[in-house]
């Protein structure tokens, strides 16, 4: 099933309890909400059975697509599992519906020239189509490599 928006779901599972994986991601991540120059790897919220967090990475600032971990540290007898959902930002999906949305509106208009008028309308159905692929494209390839990092880091840290 393809998804409008990326979207990943990983298991962490960990030999380390709760409490030493809430002081790890707690030690990593900068709880400050507006800051620009942050020092920590991450950015959010953690909690003792739960972390918001996204991964600071260089080109994080050029990228408007950044992945979004939300976490639920679940304690078992065989050890600790992570359940982690990655998601594009809020700022990142309002941009890609809206876009989509206003070129959705110019392919409908479109197709009715293309009714009414023949293939004269044939270029408002094609370039909506590719700008709308262009954007899933873009969006894609800025959620899926930070994304990936991040988990990586996020398996070195708590594992």
């Amino acid at each position: 099933m393809i998804r409008f928006f990326p979207y990943l779901r990983e298991q962490i599972d960990s030999g380390k309890n709760r409490e030493e994986i809430y002081r790890i991601l707690d030690s990593v991540t900068d709880s400050r909400k507006f800051i620009l120059f942050p020092n920590a790897e991450f950015v959010g919220k953690v909690f003792p059975f739960q972390f918001t967090i996204y991964h600071r990475c260089s080109n994080f600032s050029k990228n408007s697509f950044f992945p979004v971990l939300a976490g639920t540290i679940i304690e078992r007898k065989e050890g600790t599992v992570i359940d982690i959902v990655l998601q594009v930002n809020m700022a990142g999906r309002i941009f890609i519906a809206l876009w989509s949305g206003g070129l959705f509106c110019f392919f409908l208009a479109g197709l009715l020239a293309v009714f009414t008028d023949g293939t004269k309308g044939m270029l408002l159905v094609l370039a909506p189509i590719g700008m709308i692929a262009f954007g899933q494209m873009l969006m894609r390839f800025g959620f899926y490599g930070p994304a990936r990092k991040a988990l990586k880091r996020l398996r070195d840290l708590i594992c």
